[in-house]
């Protein structure tokens, strides 16, 4: 009987600590709720995985971080688009590079957004219907940072290494009025426009999206989401993205109304980011 009570006093201790223990561990667990982020910084646009090389993190930020959203009024299409871009600085003035279709056709009419803010269109710089871009100058955007243009482009043969098959990409824009949303994909095709096909994700309103390579260069722009025919009809692939590559951009053209008359220096210095 002695020993009995010997062994039940030791399980009742056991049992006693183990409570203690698993009590403490919620307690700590409650009271470290309070030391939570907040939802604003885990929003941060510099909040990025930790696990990625510092490459690919100063890659993702630089797109996060350029990022803007376009909407435009058309009174053609009576309605009201929405469209990506991404924002640069060039001769200390402020562009948003996005896509021509959307567009409408008055500057007044169209605006920039960035955390619920609005920007002014100053001025149409360059439209391009053939392929499809429009370089729209913008007044100064608070919230974001603009990459540097011709700095943040690939130069001449530098394109062959940073457009090559299963190059991984990434692309921050503003699909389905959502946003700002950041994806990552690989290049998986060309096409014979020479535009480029990544496996990513898209949906209206990324139209637009700058898309960088993993070297932090802007590489192209999203202009649309491929679209599927089979016996069953019409599919959009939203998971295949075509992009138009930057050295479709006529960058020489875009410097010289900047400048106002063209000056020889400035546009050789541009042939080489040319393809």
């Amino acid at each position: 009987m002695k020993k009995f009570l010997q062994i039940l006093g030791i399980f009742c201790l056991i049992a006693n600590l183990v409570v203690l223990s698993v009590w403490s561990t919620f307690e700590n667990t409650f009271r470290s709720q309070d030391n939570l982020p907040s939802f604003t910084q885990i929003k941060e646009r510099n909040n990025v995985a930790g696990e990625l090389s510092a490459q690919q993190r100063h890659t993702v930020r630089k797109s996060r971080n350029s990022a803007v959203r376009i909407i435009s009024y058309s009174a053609s299409m009576d309605g009201i688009a929405s469209l990506s871009g991404t924002y640069f600085k060039a001769f200390n003035k402020h562009y948003v590079l996005t896509v021509m279709h959307g567009l409408g056709n008055r500057c007044a009419f169209t605006k920039i957004i960035v955390d619920n803010k609005f920007f002014n269109c100053v001025e149409y710089a360059v439209i391009d219907v053939m392929n499809d871009y429009a370089i729209i100058e913008v007044e100064p955007i608070t919230n974001r940072t603009p990459i540097g243009i011709p700095s943040d482009l690939p130069k001449n043969q530098e394109w062959r290494k940073d457009i090559p098959m299963l190059t991984r990409v990434y692309h921050t824009g503003y699909p389905n009025n959502m946003g700002p949303l950041t994806f990552d994909g690989k290049i998986v095709g060309y096409s014979d426009e020479h535009y480029i096909y990544a496996n990513s994700y898209a949906w209206s309103g990324s139209s637009g999206s700058g898309v960088f390579n993993e070297r932090g260069k802007l590489i192209g722009y999203i202009l649309a989401l491929d679209v599927g025919v089979s016996e069953y009809g019409v599919d959009i692939l939203e998971d295949i993205v075509v992009i138009v590559p930057t050295h479709h951009v006529d960058w020489s053209h875009f410097f010289e109304s900047i400048l106002g008359a063209p000056n020889s220096q400035l546009l050789k210095a541009l042939e080489k980011y040319k393809r």
